[in-house]
């Protein structure tokens, strides 16, 4: 699918998608830095709200994945 054609079905304006792509395909430098460094990134997950489930999954590459589940 064209960028586009991407854009055109989500209702996305092009420089809106292109600004986010640009974004996303750099890293944030202090995460960056901190992944180099062979660190720990901290993630808050936001409070639960009266049971509110919260699933988290995060792919490490070579087919392992991790899911964290609460509620």
């Amino acid at each position: 699918m064209s960028q586009k054609a991407f854009c055109d079905r989500r209702g996305l304006g092009m420089s809106t998608f292109a600004r986010w792509k640009a974004r996303l395909a750099t890293p944030d430098e202090e995460v960056r830095d901190a992944g180099e460094r062979g660190e720990l990134i901290e993630l808050v997950a936001p409070p639960s709200a009266g049971g509110e489930r919260l699933a988290l999954e995060l792919d490490l590459g070579g087919g392992m994945v991790l899911r964290i589940h609460r509620g």
